[in-house]
C-alpha cells in the first residue's frame, strides 16, 4: 500500500505540471470593444463598457443562484455603490437564463431575504469568454478602459484606491484549468497512471490507496460510487478533507453525519474547521485534503466501508474513530397524521432520486432515511443538532417541499401537508467520536 501511495504521488505531480492559468484579458490589459444589451434593473438597457469605464469604475460581478458566497457578498457591494453612486457601477453577470434567475430572486424576496438591485446580465457568454474563471464570486474591475484588478472580494478601501486612479492592492484571483476527469467513468488509479479504458485498475483483483491533495482535480472535493462492467464496486474520493472521509466511511453512504452528531476530542489541525474562504483557504485545503480510492468485487462477503474505516485507521494512526450512542437533544422527525402521510406513497419511479433546487426538495422513490439524510446534509449540515427519524415509515416515498427549510418553523409549515413535523426532543442517537490515540 505504501508503495502504491508513492507511485500515485509521482503521477499526481505529473498531472499538476500540466495545469495552466485561465486567462484572456488580464490585469493591465486594455478591454476590447464590448457593448452589452438587455441589461435588467438598469434604466439604460445597453452598456458600452469601454466608454462607461472612462467615466466610472466598473465592477463585473460573476455569480450564480447556487453560489452562497456570491449572495452573501452582495449587500456589502451594494452598500459601497451607495456611497459612490456617480463614480462606480456594478453589473452582476450569470450564465443562467433570465427566467430561472428571476424565479429564484422572487422566492428570496417572498422569504424576506436580501435581493440586490444592481444591474443584471443573464445567459452571458461574452464576458465569461473575455474573463474566464472557474470559481465564483469572480470580480473584474475596469477603469479607463483597462482591467485594474481581478479579485475574489471587494471592499471599500480598495474601491477608493481604484477611484483615485491607482491599481487595487488586493491579491489577484487566479483560476487554473483542471484535468478532464469524471469519477463515474474513470478510476483515480487509471487517471494518475495515464491508462485509458480502466486497464490498470481492471488488471488488479482489488486495491485501495490514499494520495495527498491534487490541485489538478480542483478545490471542490467529492466522491462517486460505481459498479463497473467487471462486477467491482469502486468508490473514488477526490480532494476531500479528513473529517469528510470519516463521515463517508462511518456513514456508509446511508446517512450524513452532521456537526450535531460528531464529537471531536482532538486539537490536531487535520480535524479542526477554519472559518476562512477564498485564497486564504487554499493552502489549508491543500494541506488537509486527500484523495482515496477503493475497488473490490461486489459479491465478496465484505463491506467496503469497513475496509475504508480500516484504511483510515492505518493511514492516520494518531486518531481513534468510533460510533457511539449518545443521549442528546435532537431534531426528531415524526408522523402526526397517518392519513395525510399516505400522500407520501411513491408513484413508482424506477430510480430513487433526491433533488435540491433553490429552496425546494424533491424526492422520488426514496426512503424516509434518505429524506432525513437530505435534511441533515443540506439544511442542517453545520447546525449543532442531529436529525433523527422517528416516523416509523418504511415504504418508499415521494415528497415535494418548498419554503424556508433552513428554519424549523418553515420546515414544519412545508411538512404539515404530509402529516409530518420536526421537534426538539431528548433521544438516543449515533455519534461519530474521534479522539487522539
Amino acid at each position: 500500500m505504501r508503495y502504491l501511495i508513492t507511485i500515485s504521488m509521482i503521477l499526481a505531480f505529473i498531472l499538476l505540471k500540466a495545469q495552466s492559468e485561465l486567462v484572456n484579458v488580464d490585469v493591465g490589459d486594455e478591454v476590447p470593444e464590448v457593448v452589452l444589451y438587455d441589461i435588467y434593473d438598469r434604466t439604460d438597457r445597453s452598456m458600452n463598457v469601454n466608454k462607461l469605464s472612462n467615466e466610472k469604475l466598473i465592477i463585473i460581478d460573476f455569480w450564480a443562484t447556487w453560489c452562497g458566497a456570491c449572495l452573501a457578498a452582495m449587500p456589502k457591494l451594494d452598500s459601497i455603490v451607495e456611497q459612490y453612486p456617480n463614480d462606480m457601477e456594478v453589473i452582476t453577470v450569470t450564465y443562467e437564463d433570465k427566467e430561472r434567475v428571476l424565479n429564484f430572486l422572487k422566492k428570496r424576496t417572498d422569504q424576506g431575504q436580501y435581493v440586490s438591485n444592481a444591474p443584471k446580465l443573464f445567459a452571458d457568454t461574452v464576458l465569461s469568454s473575455l474573463f474566464p474563471h472557474r470559481i465564483i464570486p469572480h470580480y473584474v474591475w475596469i477603469k479607463d478602459n483597462r482591467v485594474v484588478a481581478i479579485t475574489e472580494e471587494v471592499n471599500l478601501e480598495q474601491v477608493e484606491i481604484a477611484l483615485c486612479g491607482e491599481y487595487p492592492t488586493l491579491p489577484k484571483k487566479v483560476d487554473r484549468t483542471l484535468a478532464l476527469y469524471d469519477r463515474s467513468k474513470t478510476s483515480l488509479l487509471d487517471l494518475l497512471s495515464g491508462e485509458q479504458g480502466n486497464r490498470l485498475s481492471s488488471a488488479m483483483s482489488g486495491y485501495s490507496f490514499f494520495t495527498k491533495f491534487n490541485p489538478a482535480l480542483g478545490y471542490n472535493g467529492g466522491y462517486q460510487s460505481v459498479i463497473d462492467s467487471f462486477g467491482y464496486r469502486r468508490i473514488t474520493v477526490t480532494n476531500m478533507n479528513l473529517m469528510s472521509l470519516y463521515r463517508l466511511a462511518f456513514g456508509k453512504m446511508k446517512t450524513y453525519i452532521n456537526d450535531g452528531a460528531v464529537e471531536i476530542n482532538s486539537k490536531d489541525t487535520l480535524l479542526i474547521r477554519t472559518d476562512v474562504s477564498g485564497s486564504k483557504a487554499r493552502p489549508i485545503i491543500e494541506n488537509r485534503s486527500f484523495c482515496y480510492e477503493i475497488r473490490y468485487r461486489e459479491d465478496l462477503p465484505m463491506d467496503l466501508f469497513d475496509k475504508m474505516q480500516q484504511d483510515l485507521r492505518f493511514e492516520f494512526p494518531q486518531f481513534i474513530p468510533s460510533i457511539e450512542t449518545r443521549l442528546d437533544t435532537c431534531l426528531v422527525l415524526e408522523c402526526t397524521d397517518r392519513n395525510l402521510a399516505k400522500q407520501l406513497e411513491t408513484t413508482g419511479f424506477s430510480m430513487p432520486s433526491y433533488n435540491i433546487e433553490d429552496y425546494c426538495v424533491r424526492v422520488r422513490n426514496g426512503t424516509m432515511g434518505g429524506f432525513r439524510t437530505t435534511l441533515e446534509a443540506i439544511f442542517y449540515r453545520y447546525k449543532q443538532i442531529a436529525v433523527v427519524d422517528h416516523t416509523g415509515i418504511t415504504n418508499d416515498i415521494d415528497i415535494d417541499l418548498c419554503g424556508d427549510l433552513y428554519s424549523e418553523e418553515g420546515l414544519n409549515k412545508a411538512l404539515a401537508k404530509y402529516g409530518l413535523r420536526v421537534s426538539r426532543k431528548l433521544v438516543h442517537h449515533n455519534c461519530l467520536v474521534i479522539i487522539d490515540r
